[in-house]
Parts: structure tokens; C-alpha cells; sequence
């Protein structure tokens, strides 16, 4: 039997630039759901017989409508109309951690072939004459497992308004996980599914000192040797520890940080007891650093001459990728970058950004972050200023305010 695993997806995530005004959403937005649907069109190509989406199936708790029908059109529906089951559980962007609160995964289960997990238990599918069991690890904050898991019978209550991670992590290591193995005793495989970080994986998407606030595992802690097989979702990049402990990572670059990611999802084969990584598209990605001192006389070349650099098919490396351009100077050679040359140049380009980081601050200095084609359009620019600063007065109070500023600045 096979069984697919995906990492974080991140569904709904918003971005400002490119909006398809048909849909109403950002082409990156779209971007998100493209790789869903190739893992959709290969479990049934394949036969698979269950997919697993491991956590952060979603962005948020509640997204876009346009999403949510996108996703049930083709991904969901088409794996139902081939029987194919479909678990999922949640993640830190897309569960909320009142776990009676409602969120948009919950909305999912549109038939029997669809199981969500919010809370930490086990899922057991009988297919082919195999039992399949599952230990569901979805994420929960320490605060959480206590009040929801410890203090179940309303015995226990918390002492303190925090609650140390490491004690969360030894209650389900010594609690939780062997009581979800009594109940799967006998399955013909027996998976643990979680979005948590292992120790000894690289978390490079998490912020510093992320481990000191939740909940993280040491392999003995997650009893790798009593399941055949482990898959944890929350860290983006693909990796393994050991033979039995698997990270799908993203299902597509997030972030920069991802750019020279390959991403993939897991096949695992229940017989042979054997996973494989299946590659995925994923939008091309490039960022282009420059540190210019104060003798700097031409920034806009170096930079142009960087952008013009080409590939094997001697095409731009830059048609349609996502392009960051960080640019490390002081204030003088900063104010001598042509912005209106430099768009021209990222024409082709899916989207590109600059961050111009003042270097006599030290490195310590923020770095100040726009999209090129604002940059390059003072209109553009005053108008996305006011619409995001005025966009509760209304429709008509926008108009009426971005028609007076272009008069102001004699753009009309």
C-alpha cells in the first residue's frame, strides 16, 4: 500500500503584489496551491491509498473563500471520486489552540474519507487487508497539552500562566505516545505523524529561540524505534534523521531563506516498509547581495550587470522569478541607485523587491524593503499608501483622497 505525506502548504497566504483580478487573490497565492495539485494528480495516478497533509495545511485559521473552493475542487473532490483517504492535522498557523474554537480545517471533512486532528490521539484505516495505524501529533502549545491533556479530568489545573515546553514534551513522551501505541498494537504499520521540531534537524524558516517557547523532541522522546516510520511537518526544509525519521518540508519556497530548497513530498510503501522523496515545482527564487562602500561611483551598473546574467538556455536567470536585490552602502551611494533602470531591467520577472540597508548604521542597520515598480512609480507608491492607511473610510473617501494628492503632486 502506499502513503503520501506533505509538509506544510500554507494555503492562503497573502501577498500584496500581482493580484489576478479575476480570482481575487495574488498569483503567489496561486503559486501555493499548484504543488497540491500535483500531489493530488500523482496519488491518483499512483493509487495511492491515503494522503497526509502533516500540519499547516492552511495559513491561518479562517482564509479566503477563493482558496477553500480552489483546494476542494482540485485536490480534495478528485482524490474523494478515487476513494483515496485524506488526514489531516493541525499546524501552528492553521489551528487554533482553543481547540473548541472552529477553524477552516474543520470544514474540510465533507465525507467519511476525510479525518481532521486537532488534539493528539490516533487514527487506524483498514485497507487491503492492512491496518494502517496512526499516532497524531498535531501542534499544541505547552499551555495547551496541560490544560487540554493533563487536566482532562479537571484535577490538575495549572499553577502558573506559562508552562515549561520540556515538561509538555516528557508528559507526551512518557504518556501520550505509549497509551496511542496500546491502541495501535497489531497494525500492520505503525506511523507517527506530528508538526513539531526534532532535535537535530535544521530549522532554518524558525525564529531565534523558537525551541525555548515550544514543544521540541529528542528521538528517544518520540519512540522512533516503535513506529515504522516518523513525519513531522512545522520545519521547512527537507531533511531526514536517520532511516526513520522524515521532514517532507514546504511544499513551496516560502521565503527567501528557501531559494535553493528542492521540495518534495514522501511516498512510503507499507509492504517493503521503504519512502522515497517525489520532487515538486516550485517558483524560481534569486537574490542578488551587493555591499558598495563610499567610492562606490555606479551601483545601478553592478547591479544591472547582475541582472542580466543568463542560464544554459541562454535565457535570464531572472524570467519569472521572485528577485530580492539587498543592497548594503552608505546613504550617498544609496541615493544614486536608479530605480526606473532597474525595474526595466526585472521586467521579466515575477516580482522583484530591494532592501536597501544603510551601512553606516552597522549591521545592525534595518533594512528598508520596497517593491521595485513603487520605487520606479511615485503614484503607485502614494497610492498603495493610502489605500492601506485610509481603507476603512470607505471606497469613495479613497478615490476622493488619491484624485487630490495627484493633483497636489501634478500627476493629473
Amino acid at each position: 500500500m502506499l502513503i503520501l505525506f506533505a509538509g506544510d502548504n500554507q494555503l492562503g497566504k497573502a501577498f500584496k503584489f500581482k493580484r489576478n483580478a479575476e480570482i481575487g487573490v495574488s498569483e503567489r497565492t496561486i503559486d501555493l496551491i499548484k504543488p497540491m495539485i500535483e500531489i493530488a494528480n500523482y496519488a491518483i495516478e499512483r493509487a495511492v491509498k491515503i494522503v497526509v497533509f502533516c500540519g499547516d495545511l492552511y495559513d491561518r485559521p479562517t482564509i479566503s473563500a477563493t482558496i477553500k473552493k480552489l483546494f476542494r475542487k482540485y485536490v480534495l473532490i478528485p482524490l474523494r471520486s478515487k476513494n483515496i483517504d485524506v488526514l489531516v492535522i493541525g499546524g501552528n498557523h492553521d489551528s487554533p489552540q482553543q481547540l473548541n474554537a472552529g477553524c477552516d480545517i474543520e470544514d474540510l471533512v465533507i465525507s467519511d474519507k476525510i479525518a481532521v486532528k486537532r488534539n493528539m490521539g490516533t487514527k487506524i484505516y483498514s485497507i487491503d487487508g492492512e491496518k494502517i495505524g496512526f499516532v497524531a501529533l498535531p501542534f499544541l502549545t505547552p499551555e495547551t497539552v496541560w490544560d487540554v491533556n493533563v487536566n482532562e479530568d479537571g484535577k490538575h489545573p495549572r499553577r502558573s500562566e506559562t508552562v515549561e515546553p520540556t515538561i509538555a514534551a516528557e508528559y507526551i513522551s512518557k504518556v501520550t505516545i505509549p497509551a496511542a501505541l496500546k491502541e495501535i498494537d497489531g497494525c500492520t504499520a505503525k506511523i507517527l505523524i506530528g508538526h513539531y521540531h526534532v532535535l537535530g534537524t535544521r530549522a532554518s524558516n524558525m525564529p531565534d529561540g523558537f525551541v525555548d517557547k515550544e514543544i521540541a523532541f529528542n528521538r528517544t522522546q518520540i519512540h522512533e524505534e516503535s513506529f515504522d516510520l516518523s513525519v513531522f511537518g512545522h520545519i521547512h526544509a527537507p531533511q531526514e534523521l536517520g532511516k526513520k525519521i522524515i521532514v517532507p518540508g514546504s511544499t513551496e519556497r516560502m521565503s527567501f531563506g528557501e531559494r535553493s530548497e528542492d521540495k518534495r513530498f514522501i511516498i512510503y510503501e507499507t509492504v517493503e516498509k521503504k519512502w522515497e522523496s517525489i520532487p515538486l515545482q516550485s517558483r524560481k527564487m534569486m537574490q542578488l547581495d551587493f555591499r558598495f562602500d563610499v567610492k562606490e561611483k555606479n551601483p545601478t551598473g553592478e547591479i544591472l550587470q547582475a541582472l542580466m546574467a543568463k542560464g544554459k538556455d541562454d535565457e535570464l536567470l531572472i524570467n519569472d522569478a521572485l528577485v530580492k536585490i539587498v543592497v548594503y552602502a552608505p546613504p550617498a551611494v544609496l541615493d544614486k541607485i536608479d530605480y526606473d533602470s532597474i525595474e526595466r531591467a526585472t521586467a521579466k520577472a515575477f516580482h522583484a523587491i530591494i532592501d536597501a540597508v544603510n551601512s553606516d548604521k552597522g549591521r545592525e542597520g534595518s533594512a528598508v524593503s520596497f517593491a521595485i515598480s513603487e520605487i520606479a512609480n511615485p503614484a503607485k507608491l502614494m497610492e498603495s499608501y493610502i489605500k492601506t492607511t485610509f481603507k476603512d473610510d470607505g471606497e469613495e473617501r479613497v478615490k476622493a483622497l488619491i484624485e487630490k494628492t495627484r493633483k497636489f503632486m501634478g500627476m493629473s
